[in-house]
């Protein structure tokens, strides 16, 4: 495996390959974030789901580094040092990062965003190891999300999934029935959100449906369906 740098439309000769960095020479197993020598710049994406039932994912512009022409999740990318303002703890820093990323593809308003659970945490190979991590926001809007103009090029659209389900094993099946039609159009970051979302704590499921549903499903939750 080789992990080459360089211009987009640069012959492999010319670019810088990675690997001593990413890799042990003798073991081939990732380097660790603490050993790493390069910048570990911390980011990620989410998935938005708004109050009116939708699953957004974004389609990836031809400027996009990665996964050009691919569906991604709504909001991804590398987070800022204002991410870190006033943030406590670690997953202060993740949630403002992953929501921010999210409000600036889908021109959200900061008092939209209702709540950013955490999924997961991933090394992304093709970008020297860089550490992601992976959520789901819930959105307190309806699926029109906009594009800002700064985003094009970049983004060529965002893609609404409407989910029906009514409660918790019905969502998984919906979630892994997305994941199996759009296959060959998602980029491998969305593929991995969607699946951690189906192995998340059922509570994640639950707050997902009752924020979709409202006391409708907090009613059947009570009577055990």
């Amino acid at each position: 495996t080789r992990y080459l740098i360089g211009p987009r439309n640069a012959a492999p000769a010319e670019r810088t390959d990675l690997y001593q960095h990413v890799r042990h020479e003798r073991t081939g197993r990732v380097i660790s974030l603490a050993s790493s020598k390069l910048s570990n710049h911390l980011g990620g994406g989410t998935l938005a789901i708004t109050r009116d039932g939708f699953l957004l994912v974004s389609k990836q512009g031809r400027l996009a580094l990665l996964s050009a022409g691919l569906y991604a999740p709504a909001g991804s990318g590398s987070f800022d040092w204002s991410d870190a303002s006033n943030a406590v703890t670690l997953a202060d820093l993740i949630k403002r990062g992953l929501e921010r990323e999210l409000r600036e593809e889908c021109k959200f308003d900061r008092e939209q965003v209702a709540q950013t659970i955490i999924l997961g945490f991933g090394r992304e190979m093709t970008r020297g190891g860089k550490p992601d991590f992976m959520g789901v926001t819930l959105v307190n809007a309806e699926a029109e999300p906009r594009i800002r103009i700064a985003e094009m090029g970049f983004i060529d659209q965002h893609h609404p999934i409407k989910l029906s389900a009514i409660d918790v094993p019905s969502l998984k099946a919906e979630l892994e029935a997305i994941k199996v039609h759009e296959y060959w159009h998602a980029s491998g970051a969305l593929l991995v959100t969607i699946q951690l979302l189906i192995d998340a704590e059922r509570s994640t499921h639950e707050t997902i449906l009752r924020f979709i549903h409202g006391d409708g499903v907090t009613a059947m939750e009570r009577a055990g369906t």
